[in-house]
This record gives structure tokens, C-alpha cells and sequence, in this order.
């Protein structure tokens, strides 16, 4: 594995469990004001490996998994798509395997192409829906930020707020103490959230693992 292999998985593994350097994050959860953005304690495991309960989200036991309604929830809601329905297989019609000449035969021309800060042989793609950083094995990452009020989930448009993307793809994976995680097979979208108004910051989808 050579240096920025190394430095992409963790960074990966920093966009599933908080935030990334580099990357647009809320910052660690304030006062407790029970919405979904406040930092989530440990998890505390009953019989089972139930969740038995973890102060400012609602829980479920059964299986395991958690229910992370806000208290305080936007008023939108999206009447597209269904709970769990999504594969995350492409947003705002990019693939993760996608390389730029896929991209740009999908999109067109981005309105800007520019190095990474960091990495200098990944290239930022500005789209008006997105931004695309594109490295030699392909897609590193899509965001969307706020200011776009809609969000295309493998073909499905959804409003670009927290209510409507947690209705869409049901309970997370993980609950970190920034957002919500999602994931199907390598894929992973990282809803992140502002840490005072429990609203939606940004949105990114990346792969979970990084060779």
C-alpha cells in the first residue's frame, strides 16, 4: 500500500466515524439540546447485543440497530423514495468507479477542474449540483452541500434535508458524533450535520474501503 492508499483509508475510516481533515465537517456536538447532532455516548448493549439506550436519540432493540429521529426534525419531507430502498450505487449521477472522461460524458464540462490541496494528482470537479474529487482509481468522493435543495440518489431526486434523506434511507449504520452513516456493500454516505441546529451541513459519498 503506498502513502496516499494509506492515507485514504484513514481517511475514510475518519468519514465514517467523524469528521475529515480536508473535508467540510460540523464540529463536535455543543449543548445538549436533544437534537440529532448532539455527540452520541457510548453505546450501552442489553441482552442480546440490544441497544438499551443512548441519551438524545430514540433507540431500537431487537436487532441491535438505532432509530436516530431527531427531537427536533425540518419541517420538509421528501415524497420520493422509500425507507431502505436505496443501494447507493450512483449521486447526482456519479459513480464511485467512474473516472473523469465517464463523468464528463455524463455531466459535461465541470465549471472548474482544480488539484487537491493535498493530494495533487486528485482532481476537484465544481458541478452546479456537486463537487467530484477524482483520483487514479476513481471517484474519491462526491459532496452536496445545502444550497442545493435537491439531491439524486441512484435516479431518485430527494429534498436535501436531513427529514427527507433519513426517510428515504431509513435507520443508518452508524451514528457518529457528527451525522449519520450509511452504507450498502463498499459504498458510504455520510450525512453531515451542524452540531447547533440539528440541520443538514453537507453531504458526502465515498467508498468504505480504501485498497
Amino acid at each position: 500500500m503506498n502513502k496516499k492508499s494509506l492515507t485514504m483509508a484513514l481517511l475514510g475510516g475518519a468519514l465514517l466515524f467523524g469528521g475529515a481533515h480536508g473535508l467540510e465537517g460540523p464540529a463536535s456536538a455543543g449543548a445538549d439540546d436533544g437534537l440529532i447532532s448532539q455527540a452520541a455516548p457510548p453505546l450501552v448493549l442489553g441482552a442480546g447485543g440490544a441497544i438499551t439506550e443512548i441519551a438524545g436519540y430514540k433507540t431500537a432493540n431487537a436487532n441491535g440497530t438505532v432509530s436516530a429521529m431527531p427531537a427536533v426534525a425540518p419541517a420538509e419531507v421528501s415524497p420520493v423514495g422509500t425507507s431502505g430502498s436505496i443501494k447507493l450505487e450512483r449521486v447526482n449521477g456519479i459513480s464511485l468507479s467512474d473516472d473523469v472522461n465517464a463523468i464528463v460524458k455524463r455531466k459535461g464540462e465541470p465549471k472548474s477542474i482544480r488539484k487537491d490541496e493535498f493530494f495533487g494528482d486528485t482532481k476537484i470537479l465544481e458541478y452546479p449540483d456537486c463537487r467530484v474529487a477524482v483520483g487514479e482509481y476513481g471517484v474519491e468522493y462526491v459532496e452536496v452541500t445545502p444550497d442545493h435543495k435537491q439531491i439524486n440518489l441512484d435516479g431518485k431526486p430527494v429534498a436535501n434535508n436531513l427529514q427527507a434523506l433519513e426517510k428515504t434511507l431509513g435507520e443508518p449504520y452508524w451514528v457518529a458524533e457528527d451525522g449519520l452513516v450509511y452504507t450498502h456493500d463498499s459504498q458510504a454516505l455520510k450525512l453531515f450535520v451542524d452540531p447547533n441546529s440539528g440541520q443538514l451541513k453537507s453531504v458526502h459519498f465515498f467508498s468504505s474501503v480504501t485498497e
